[in-house]
């Protein structure tokens, strides 16, 4: 007999993925229509959109807006599928954004949307110009990312009184999660040792909370009619798991299957990433633990041996235990703040079980 968990990613992959998939792809062609004439940079920028926006994602926001929905009783289920998709838009413009302030150059095994233009533009001979202007091209495509998604919203087959209040909502959940941003990139500014708990949680709260997971559900919840009282379980339910799933996140990154988790040997110690493992290693250490702590974090030469210093360091000052039972405590508020919600069966499943596989993940 499959879990509850099971069950969720089943569904989550099997229906929600396609059908998010299908209309997102729709929607960016039918942009093709709004160009004020035929030219081939207006063919290339929706043509790198459709590229950057296809090119995978578990499809997690978009499938909350539509469980969210379902969950209060919603019953135009074609309606919030196509809402559902301005989320899914609204990642891939702060993923060009992120990428260009984070000079990446993959997005999920392939080139970043300023690379992309870099490419393209280094084949038609702009030469050392190539980089700035990729650049440049990519921020003006988040951009137009960014207005495609609300057109989205406001084309879906709701009353214009629902309409307006998402849109209320779905730039609320996007202020925040600017403000998570803005403080993520502030904390790398100061020494590790004024960071605190406070800021590591809050940063969490707004990029993973708020963005993922409460804030696309009370989008569904909005369009829905919900009530007051389940717009409030939906934010219980986000605000803690979402927190509760970054803890994991970096306890992962630190003592992960790096075959199981994909991400690069030692990749959060070689950025010095202000992870609360670290703030309250920082914090519980020796003189010399946090002499040797210090020394490692950042080091871009990091060697095996310095990362499993650096690991004992975490472990011993109680810091690796502190984080587990603080994300166990948290996903354990989310799951009763869903399960003792007054909502429809079948959503609140599916729910539990997207929570209990994103808090048990090993990768």
């Amino acid at each position: 007999m499959e879990t509850l968990a099971e069950n969720a990613l089943k569904k989550l992959k099997e229906v929600h993925k396609p059908e998010i998939d299908k209309r997102l792809g729709q929607k960016i062609m039918e942009e093709k229509k709004y160009f004020p004439l035929e030219h081939e940079a207006f063919e290339k920028e929706v043509e790198f959109l459709y590229d950057f926006n296809m090119r995978g994602g578990k499809r997690l926001r978009p499938a909350f807006i539509v469980e969210g929905y379902l969950a209060v009783g919603g019953e135009n289920i074609d309606a919030a599928y196509d809402a559902s998709i301005a989320i899914e838009g609204s990642e891939a413009y702060l993923l060009i954004h992120d990428d260009i302030i984070d000079n990446d150059t993959l997005r999920r095994g392939k080139p970043t949307m300023h690379v992309m233009y870099k490419n393209y533009l280094e084949s038609i001979g702009l030469g050392s110009r190539a980089v700035e202007l990729g650049k440049s091209l990519a921020i003006v495509s988040g951009d137009l990312q960014a207005v495609m998604n609300y057109h989205w919203l406001l084309e879906t087959d709701f009353p214009d009184e629902l309409k307006t209040k998402v849109v209320l909502k779905f730039n609320h959940i996007l202020r925040l999660t600017n403000y998570g941003q803005l403080l993520d990139i502030t904390l790398e500014t100061l020494p590790i040792e004024k960071v605190k708990e406070e800021d590591v949680i809050t940063v969490h709260s707004l990029k993973t909370s708020a963005y993922t997971i409460w804030g696309p559900l009370q989008i569904g919840g909005v369009l829905g009619e919900a009530t007051e009282d389940q717009l409030n379980a939906f934010y219980d339910y986000g605000y803690n798991l979402g927190i509760a799933f970054q803890l994991q996140d970096d306890i992962l990154g630190l003592y992960g299957d790096v075959k199981k988790t994909g991400k690069p040997a030692h990749s959060d110690l070689k950025e010095g990433k202000r992870t609360l493992l670290i703030v309250k290693a920082l914090e519980n250490a020796t003189e010399e633990q946090k002499r040797e702590l210090l020394g490692i974090l950042g080091k871009k030469n990091l060697t095996d041996e310095e990362a499993e210093i650096a690991r004992d360091i975490v472990r011993e000052t109680g810091s690796l235990e502190y984080n587990k039972k603080l994300a166990r405590e948290l996903a354990e508020k989310g799951l009763n703040a869903i399960k003792n919600a007054d909502i429809e069966k079948e959503p609140k499943e599916y729910l539990i079980g997207i929570a209990e596989f994103l808090i048990n993940r090993d990768v």
